[in-house]
């Protein structure tokens, strides 16, 4: 791919296909990216981000052409061709979001995140705030702003939402008061950050409102400011934006914010019901798997906290956001996270070290379903979901970047999960993160814009929160990344760290400046599927195991533990979560891509015995990848190890079939999934391939929740599962039911026997 020219020099780019002449594309990415972009190029390797794709959505909504645009969209077509291709289809669904409209009312349960915060032990929860500062027009009154934040609070009802501590309920108020906006002149007060700071003191969580604005004159520029802060429970960075769009559109007249997007409420529920679905236990175990790799805290000074900033110039900002991840195919967090796991590394002596991070939490295609059609693009609200990771330290930077980019490629629903169904949050690592994106502001003087100055104290410095480490970084209207660094290091170690994280940004950069430099022509070549699940035995046999429905192989992570060095475990990932734009419904091909990684892996020349392994889903994938490969040269013997599949789908079982009634309340991505599971299984053909089931016999209430009983399970001990003439053995798995069954170590030992026989 050719680089990104510079952007005088870039021609006006025009999209017209199918018919369909699609100008307001390329106009809309100019509004969320600041910059021309031509048809062909990614929207995500130009600078975009997952807070911009959002923008994104919410303005092309707006057009009449774009109201069915979704999120995942801008995933899987990042072009402007690639999107206006796929918005001229002429059957494409018209989605449309049913979400609650009104003035709400009513009490509901907390977000994870919002439980999260109730719990940590801080001394003034009431003082936990976020608050920015935005230009207004000079011309706009008093009354002008006064009257917009009545219609925002009677908009948006997380504004007028209150909070039982004790309860951890929340609920929506009404409210028909004016709202009362705080009038400041600079040249009255004695100092405007103490101001600022005594109003962000005044919140209480469950007697009053929980934001608070002012309105700023007399400063020494001319200019007139707009204040807000928020106690963090109710907004997020997202939501700063949402608000600031908003009253925009109020102080240039408007009076209609238009239909409200999913609300706060409706939202919970949908994660409510993410983390106990049956899809979702698998993440239980990656989580598991990467807390375990964080031993302990890192190392803090109680009495030492201090405030430092790391920033790179301006050429550097635009070629990192602008240019740099299109040499890995990247996105601008898996290289700042190779700038600050390597940076991190080095500063504590570690090999892998782990962090907490946080992404905006706006999954919606996650929960979403064919009954219920989520949207937070305008919806404001506390949406944070925070995770563990580990990053492993590599010297060669463009290994580091490769290997961090593959690691988060392989976190579940980029993190939602982890506060739904872990909420081990008293076991996440003490170094936080967050990449609050870019907050581009107009040339326009009269335009509403946010900008980067002092708001205040935002957090009582009561609220001690055991960090050593607390990262925040963005892009504001100077163009120059900057990151907050709040250390408890102390001074030489937090200057030693700053130091080398601005020399890793520095590498990365130049890294993939030099790949870009010296790439060779584009070739479409192999896309590889397989990540090791253990070190590498020389000689030793190989194991591959496929990802079960909805996840990638982050559930074999304990099996590939056990295993180490006895078999080279290789996990092959989910085709349709690495490969969006090529998604397939078909159990037949996806068997087919699979097997391929396997001829790639050994160069065609397959050995003369073979594994393959599957949990649920994965197991009916092996099945299928046997069928292709017991008939391969050379191929003598295939072993299939299948982790309590059922068939859902045979005739012969109907009673089996009943798992197909359960109602629809997964992703439609997992639905998606299911499509390939209820492909019909080819036959096996040759008495030299061997299935091991293990099969669970207990039965978890998830199962019982769609229809299955225990004494249904046990009655068919095959699971239900056509074998054809290949030979079958049953290892009954006494203690274990089918959810937790790759946790528990009578399974773990179950399969390490049987391979121990082979």
């Amino acid at each position: 791919m050719r680089d990104i020219p510079p952007l005088k020099m870039r021609p006006k780019p025009i999209c017209a296909i199918y018919g369909r002449n699609f100008w307001g594309l390329p106009g809309v990415l100019r509004l969320v990216l600041d910059l021309e972009i031509g048809i062909h190029e990614s929207f995500f390797e130009i600078g975009g981000d997952s807070i911009s794709a959002m923008q994104l959505v919410s303005l092309l909504r707006r057009d009449e052409k774009f109201p069915f645009i979704q999120g995942r969209d801008i995933t899987r077509f990042p072009t402007i061709s690639q999107l206006s291709r796929h918005l001229s289809q002429s059957d494409l669904i018209d989605v449309v979001c049913n979400a609650e409209q009104g003035n709400l009312s009513g009490t509901f349960t907390l977000l994870p995140i919002q439980q999260w915060f109730l719990r940590q032990e801080y001394e003034v929860h009431n003082h936990f705030n976020q608050a920015f500062v935005m230009h207004v027009p000079l011309n706009t009154s008093y009354r002008a702003v006064e009257q917009a934040l009545s219609i925002l609070a009677e908009h948006h009802d997380m504004l007028r939402c209150g909070f039982d501590m004790v309860e951890e309920t929340q609920s929506y108020h009404q409210t028909g008061r004016r709202f009362d906006v705080v009038a400041i002149d600079v040249q009255q007060v004695g100092s405007l950050e103490n101001e600022l700071s005594r109003l962000q003191a005044e919140f209480d969580i469950e007697q009053g409102l929980l934001w608070r604005a002012a309105f700023i004159t007399g400063s020494p520029d001319g200019k007139t400011r707009l204040w807000f802060a928020f106690h963090h429970i109710i907004v997020d960075a997202v939501s700063w934006r949402i608000i600031a769009d908003d009253m925009k559109a109020l102080l240039s007249g408007s009076r209609d914010l238009g239909k409200k997007t999913t609300s706060y409420r409706e939202w919970v529920s949908a994660v409510s019901g993410y983390g106990s679905s049956l899809y979702a236990f698998a993440e239980g175990h990656y989580w598991d798997y990467v807390l375990s790799l964080y031993n302990k805290p890192y190392p803090i000074h109680q009495d030492s906290t201090t405030t430092t900033f790391v920033e790179i110039d301006k050429e550097l900002t635009s070629h990192l956001l602008h240019k740099a991840n299109a040499a890995f195919k990247t996105q601008i967090n898996d290289l700042l996270l190779s700038a600050l796991g390597s940076a991190l590394a080095e500063t504590l002596g570690q090999k892998t070290v782990c962090i907490t991070m946080e992404s905006i939490g706006r999954e919606v295609d996650t929960v979403s379903s064919e009954n219920q059609v989520l949207d937070l693009s305008r919806t404001v609200g506390w949406f944070t979901a925070v995770y563990p990771v580990a990053i492993t330290h590599y010297e060669d930077m463009a290994d580091m970047i490769v290997h961090t980019k593959e690691m988060l490629e392989q976190v579940p629903a980029k993190g939602l999960g982890f506060g739904a169904i872990s909420k081990r949050w008293e076991d996440m690592p003490n170094v936080v993160f967050n990449y609050l994106g870019q907050f581009q502001n107009t040339s326009d003087e009269s335009e509403c814009s946010i900008i980067d100055e002092n708001t205040g104290v935002e957090i009582s410095p009561l609220n001690f929160d055991g960090l050593a480490l607390n990262i925040n970084g963005a892009v504001f209207d100077d163009q120059q990344l900057r990151f907050s660094v709040v250390s408890r290091l102390g001074e030489a170690t937090t200057n030693y760290f700053n130091s080398c994280f601005k020399q890793r940004l520095t590498q990365v950069i130049s890294c993939a400046r030099s790949k870009l430099q010296n790439r060779p022509q584009r070739n479409p070549g192999h896309t590889s599927l397989l990540c090791r699940l253990n070190p590498r035995v020389l000689g030793g046999r190989n194991l591959f195991a496929i990802h079960p429905a909805g996840f990638g192989v982050e559930a074999y992570t304990h099996l590939g533990h056990r295993l180490a060095g006895q078999v080279n475990c290789i996990g092959i990932d989910n085709h349709n979560l690495r490969q969006p734009y090529e998604m397939t419904s078909s159990l037949q091909k996806v068997a087919g891509l699979y097997t391929e990684q396997i001829l790639h892996f050994h160069n065609n020349c397959l050995p003369s015995t073979l594994m393959l392994l599957g949990w649920s889903m994965g197991g009916r994938i092996a099945l299928e990848m046997a069928t292709q490969l017991e008939t391969h040269p050379g191929v003598e013997k295939v072993h299939v190890f299948v982790l309590d599949t059922i068939d859902f789908s045979l005739n012969h079982h109907p009673e089996l079939s009943k798992g197909n009634d359960e109602p629809k309340q997964f992703s439609a991505f997992v639905y998606h999934e299911q499509d390939i599971a209820a492909g019909e299984l080819s036959q096996l053909q040759s008495t030299n391939t061997h299935i091991h089931l293990f099969k669970a016999m207990q039965i978890h209430q998830a199962l019982t929740n769609i229809g299955f009983t225990k004494s249904t399970l046990l009655q068919h001990m095959d699971n239900g599962l056509p074998f054809g003439k290949a030979k079958f053995d049953t290892i009954p798995l006494h203690e274990t039911n089918h959810v937790d069954m790759l946790k528990t170590k009578e399974t773990l030992d179950a399969i390490s026997n049987v391979m121990l026989t082979l």
